[in-house]
């Protein structure tokens, strides 16, 4: 495995290739970001009531969109492979850091009491797919920046069991026409059964949480139905 120490963003790809990409991905996929508001609401307000504090919370490569009450936490870090896009203001309270998650040296020592990731399993793919090692690095990383008594939220879309084989064989040719012709990051679609194992290597509790399907999902900036793109949408808590 490549060593990512010092990794530095991708050289193609970027969530800039939409105008006020967090507008607009809320106007594609409404009811996706619909339901991530209200399950990270609930979480927030759960903890501010259970602890009597409010919460640190980190975002992980959510491209600004964070689908959330911004009020509730405390301290917000976004953590993201990319500059935070002029159009975006950010709260008193947030702060933006360029970092990737997959390095082995986090920007801060800081430990974070919500874990946000949406739409980000899929895309820690690189040049050379690596998607299942990147996953296990990306989830120790996690495990690292969790307070005590801390969870992390993964919202993901996730692709049938034979789908998987066929991403990986045909991944030299779709990832470039993702990163040259489209100008989208990498991006390989996980299973549940890839995401549990990762999960189950390094001691993570978690559950499901119940998260309805949708009919029309984002793809390269595009909407598109359900029944042409065969994804389905899973949250998981995670505590460690």
């Amino acid at each position: 495995m490549n060593n990512k120490k010092n990794m530095t963003a991708p050289a193609t790809g970027s969530f800039g290739a939409m105008n006020d990409f967090a507008t607009n991905i809320k106007s594609i996929t409404p009811e996706y970001y619909q339901q991530v508001a209200a399950i990270i609401d609930r979480h927030l307000n759960d903890f501010v009531e259970k602890s009597g504090r409010m919460p640190n919370v980190i975002d992980i490569g959510g491209a600004g969109v964070l689908p959330f009450d911004l009020t509730i936490p405390n301290k917000i870090c976004i953590l993201d492979i990319f500059q935070k896009p002029d159009c975006l203001t950010l709260p008193d309270n947030a702060e933006w850091i360029v970092h990737n998650i997959l390095s082995e040296d986090m920007p801060n020592k800081e430990k974070y009491d919500i874990v946000i990731m949406s739409g980000v399993l899929h895309h820690l793919a690189d040049k050379n797919n690596n998607i299942r090692q990147n996953l296990a690095m990306c989830l120790e990383n996690v495990k690292k920046l969790l307070a005590t008594g801390g969870c992390c939220l993964i919202f993901e879309s996730i692709c049938p069991p034979y789908f998987d084989k066929l991403q990986d064989l045909f991944y030299p040719i779709y990832s470039r026409i993702l990163t040259k012709a489209l100008k989208f990051p990498y991006a390989r679609l996980l299973t549940l059964k890839e995401i549990a194992t990762a999960l189950n290597a390094i001691n993570f509790n978690y559950r499901m949480v119940d998260f309805r399907q949708i009919k029309q999902h984002y793809f390269a900036g595009y909407k598109v139905s359900s029944k042409i793109y065969p994804i389905s949408y899973i949250c998981v808590e995670l505590r460690a």
